[in-house]
């Protein structure tokens, strides 16, 4: 039998264009000079995508996975032998709701699915355009609004009035609405929605000219570690971003949680351990030498088996909360960060795992 090289999977992906790097067949080749003196423009429109598209599925996974952590608290195991498995009360995903499903719309969609282990059947998508996607759509964004936990906002500017006012009322009581409409401030949010439980990832360009490769796809950014350290809301190395995002968008995150465990009426003990667990990795197997503490979310009321109370989203962003200072600490930040980019790299691990078994069934198959 013929001696095979053994390939890496990161190898296997190298040898799928061989025309990658040839300098006369890359987009800039064919622009003119005044048109490559607007190719910034392009490099911060990918990067503003990626970047959306990682923080929103960060987003969705690890509130998912804070509810199950949730629910399985509340509901004791049961005998398996006496109810079906899909009975199990543990089983309680987050529905996910998109309204507008254009470029990025679809994009969050195709995230939601590959790296946040969304189901098709927790996915609710309101546009005009069904067809574009592999997914079930309706053209009733009311309907979506009163069936997810989550809302995305994904339409333009100039739709957003319509929208809303087709939306106001309807969206389901603690639903989060996680708002990706330029332009379109919090509280005019507030105001045109008659709501309260909005976040919007608050966006800055660097002034300088960072380096970006616009060419990769969504899937092959978050292959990339350095990547999506540049995505973090926290992240060390704003100085090489193209953009970033404010870091109080990391604090709404982290009270949107506690929100989700109030919903749940879970103890404030329980919720603090599962923030822990969920947003820095912490566990009895891996501990941390820094944690998130109760009063690190809030210092009124105290009691480990009192709920805390649900927070206001929009006020985060506007004063300080006595989260602000901890995620100032290191090595807190650290571990956001790694937990973070963890998230992704399960995904990865899989891919890579089931590229390298692909590979040597191949060489099996023609040894």
């Amino acid at each position: 039998m013929a001696v095979v090289p053994k390939l890496q999977a990161e190898e296997i992906d190298d040898l799928g264009d061989i025309t990658n790097n040839l300098t006369s067949l890359q987009f800039e080749s064919a622009l003119t000079e005044e048109e490559k003196s607007v190719i910034h423009l392009r490099r911060r429109s990918h990067a503003h995508t990626v970047t959306v598209c990682a923080q929103a599925t960060y987003f969705v996974s690890i509130l998912n996975e804070a509810r199950q952590i949730g629910v399985h608290l509340k509901n004791p195991k049961v005998r398996r032998a006496s109810r079906l498995v899909q009975d199990d009360p543990t089983r309680d995903c987050i529905n996910i709701g998109i309204i507008g499903c254009g470029r990025l719309g679809s994009h969050l969609a195709h995230c939601f699915l590959t790296f946040a282990e969304v189901s098709s059947e927790c996915l609710f998508i309101s546009t005009r355009r069904p067809e574009t996607l592999d997914v079930e759509c309706v053209s009733d964004n009311a309907d979506v609004a009163s069936h997810v936990n989550i809302l995305f906002l994904c339409v333009l500017p100039s739709q957003f009035t319509t929208v809303a006012e087709e939306i106001r009322g309807h969206i389901m009581k603690g639903c989060i609405v996680y708002s990706l409409v330029s332009a379109v401030s919090i509280p005019r949010l507030k105001q045109l929605l008659g709501y309260n439980n909005i976040i919007h990832p608050e966006i800055e360009f660097s002034e300088i000219e960072a380096p970006w490769d616009y060419t990769m796809d969504i899937t092959g950014a978050f292959c990339k570690r350095e990547i999506l350290e540049q995505t973090c809301p926290i992240t060390w190395k704003k100085q090489d971003c193209v953009l970033w995002t404010s870091e109080k968008f990391a604090e709404q995150l982290i009270y949107s949680l506690v929100n989700i465990c109030t919903q749940l009426k879970l103890s404030r003990t329980d919720t603090v351990d599962i923030v822990n667990a969920v947003v820095l990795g912490h566990s009895t197997e891996s501990p941390l030498q820094v944690i998130i503490e109760q009063d690190d979310i809030t210092k009124y009321g105290k009691g480990d088996n009192t709920e805390f109370p649900f927070f206001d989203l929009s006020t985060t962003l506007n004063r300080d909360t006595p989260i602000t200072k901890k995620l100032q600490m290191s090595a807190l930040r650290q571990a956001y960060i790694d937990r973070y980019c963890y998230m992704f790299q399960q995904y990865i691990d899989w891919r890579n795992t089931s590229l390298a078994q692909a590979s040597k069934q191949g060489r099996l198959s023609f040894g």
